[in-house]
């Protein structure tokens, strides 16, 4: 890994592949991959190394009991984030408002 950012020169595909086969070895061998499954790896290992909350505090998840899906959804969000805070959730992760979909049906 060390070569991908002193080296100015391509890193050939297998070695990379090798690398993430000693943190992940189902990814080692030829068996195929999906090529999201492998980015998925590479975001959530990113993401563990990046995220800022080190004490992570948890937070019980209460039901629905019938309150609104937006103020449902958004105590979940906020549950999430109390425990990730990286660069990863800022562009990668998502909070899917509920009346998005009411909007995107009608």
């Amino acid at each position: 890994m060390r070569s991908l950012w002193t080296d100015r020169k391509p890193v050939p595909p297998h070695h990379f592949k090798e690398k993430i086969a000693c943190f992940a070895p189902r990814f080692s061998g030829f068996n195929q991959h999906d090529s999201q499954e492998l980015l998925a790896f590479l975001l959530d290992g990113l993401h563990e190394d990046l995220n800022q909350v080190k004490c992570k505090p948890y937070e019980e998840a209460k039901d629905a009991s019938g309150r609104p899906d937006e103020e449902v959804a958004d105590e979940y969000w906020s549950n999430h984030l109390a425990r990730n805070d990286s660069v990863i959730v800022d562009t990668c992760h998502v909070s899917l408002n509920p009346l998005f979909f009411k909007l995107r049906s009608s």
